[in-house]
């Protein structure tokens, strides 16, 4: 899309034709700044599906069209842990993930006691490296979660 976009003109207005699933959350911010570095006003069209970092991306535009069967979706974001310069995914982990975890233990299987609490705690840091729980935790925070 780099490439695409780089070729182009500054222009008043782009529209961007929109369906998506979702995607990676590193993704929406450089879209939105590439294009914006090439126009006045972005629009996005959305047919039908725009989901999780898609839906960023229309949440980056001035104008939303949605035609009548769109949606937008919640969004979850996921995080990449990759190796050896990002060559391969070690790890994804959904933050939300996380924070139902969390959340089951306080909430639905009740414990308050601290000493349990850390037990089940440790039971998702035996399956998940540190870097992958502290960026999911880096995450939460930065979102306001």
């Amino acid at each position: 899309m780099y490439d695409h976009i780089r070729d182009l003109p500054k222009s008043p207005r782009i529209d961007l034709f929109l369906y998506s699933r979702g995607g990676v959350i590193e993704v929406p911010w450089r879209m939105i700044t590439m294009l914006r570095e090439h126009c006045n006003h972005l629009s996005v069209l959305i047919p039908y599906r725009a989901h999780s970092a898609a839906t960023l991306i229309a949440l980056g535009c001035d104008e939303i069209v949605m035609g009548g069967k769109a949606e937008l979706g919640p969004i979850d974001p996921a995080l990449n842990i990759s190796k050896d310069r990002g060559t391969a995914v070690l790890q994804q982990v959904q933050v939300e993930d996380v924070m139902s975890f969390i959340r089951f233990i306080k909430e639905v299987a009740g414990l308050t006691d601290q000493s349990a609490l850390a037990d089940n705690v440790h039971i998702l840091t035996e399956k998940l490296s540190p870097w992958t729980l502290g960026a999911s935790i880096g995450l939460i925070h930065t979102s306001g979660w």
